[in-house]
């Protein structure tokens, strides 16, 4: 999705950095979930943009781990 369709509701937008400089990948909104991600070096940039605030609305949750065989297995 563009930004411009997550427009009023929370967002992630994930970047990396290709030939030393910081890419976005893609941005998500809504409830569906992204695939899982990778990063080509040992940084990854989220960012969790929110419009709203309450008490039933509490951001998002990420998962994270570090892998020497890329995920081959």
């Amino acid at each position: 999705l563009d930004p411009i369709d997550c427009a009023g509701s929370d967002s992630v937008t994930v970047y990396v950095y290709i030939n030393g400089r910081m890419e976005e990948i893609k941005t998500w909104c809504g409830r569906k979930l992204p695939p899982m991600l990778m990063s080509n070096q040992h940084t990854m940039t989220v960012e969790f943009r929110s419009y709203h605030s309450s008490d039933s609305v509490t951001g998002f949750k990420a998962e994270f781990s570090f892998v020497t065989n890329f995920g081959i297995i």
